[in-house]
């Protein structure tokens, strides 16, 4: 929203600028969006989109996310 384009926009550039600006890989990333264009974007760069829904929360998905974290310990 503030950066004025849309995260779909010249094939994810805008992801794969904020990625180069912390120093990520693609493959390290994960994005949450409730857009699946926004999620296959993303995954066509390389990175893991999980997408929400009214089935799958963006809350779910963190507790899940969360979870594997703290078994893969």
């Amino acid at each position: 929203y503030n950066e004025g384009r849309l995260k779909t926009d010249d094939g994810g550039a805008l992801f794969m600028q904020y990625i180069e600006q912390f120093g990520a890989s693609i493959e390290d990333c994960v994005v949450i969006d409730d857009s699946a264009e926004v999620c296959s974007t993303f995954a066509r760069l390389g990175g893991m989109p999980l997408h929400a829904t009214a089935g799958r929360t963006t809350d779910a998905i963190l507790d899940g996310l969360l979870l594997s974290l703290a078994q893969a310990r």
